[in-house]
């Protein structure tokens, strides 16, 4: 009785133990680590992302993996890290890099074998992409920012590094300038008041 017990408190720490699985056959892996068949992606949005990724092998050698999953780790890095390291996708031979979306944040990381790293900076993929797909996770439509960020790579790998432009930096700037603005005038329109009613007396 007590070993049934046992067994029956254990399960869920083994089953969280188990955060990823090992290589898959295809490049899309969205992985439910609590085996509740719950998917991010519905298979035809598996294929059609998968069409885009061979694509995109054909066009530079390059085998992009998409790993997506709702577990939360507390390092998404390391964990990404760990999941690269296990799948093989860093030996010197490889032309490999593995996009990591942890779709309970949401959020994402993105690793790539060293034999490409100096055509692919890591810090300008990670900008282009976060440009790419974040607005789309944000509101919980993972194909759509998935679908994105291939696109943004094709186009990265055929045009190189393109910071945002003016326009585009003008809407980022533009909600912040307009929170200042609000949260400030009921403070100037105080100070105005004051000021009209000193110089009335």
């Amino acid at each position: 009785m007590n070993k049934v017990f046992l067994i029956l408190f254990l399960f869920p720490l083994i089953v969280q133990a188990q955060d990823f699985p090992q290589k898959p056959d295809g490049f899309i892996t969205d992985f439910d680590p609590f085996y509740s068949n719950r998917k991010t992606l519905s298979p035809q949005e598996i294929e059609s992302l998968t069409t885009k990724v061979r694509v995109f092998e054909d066009s530079t050698g390059i085998q992009l993996f998409i790993f997506l999953t709702s577990q939360r780790p507390i390092n998404t890095d390391a964990y990404a890290r760990k999941v690269f390291s296990t799948w093989q996708l860093g030996q010197l031979d490889k032309r490999s890099m593995l996009l990591s979306v942890f779709t309970g944040e949401p959020t994402f990381t993105f690793h790539m074998a060293r034999a490409i790293e100096a055509e692919w900076p890591n810090e300008e993929c990670m900008e282009i992409l976060d440009r790419a797909m974040s607005p789309d996770f944000a509101e919980g439509n993972f194909y759509a920012g998935l679908d994105a960020g291939i696109n943004t790579l094709m186009y990265y790998a055929k045009h190189g590094y393109e910071s945002p432009g003016v326009l585009e930096q003008l809407k980022e700037k533009i909600p912040a300038t307009l929170g200042i603005a609000v949260l400030t005038l009921p403070f100037i329109i105080g100070l105005l008041y004051r000021f009209i009613r000193n110089k009335q007396s």
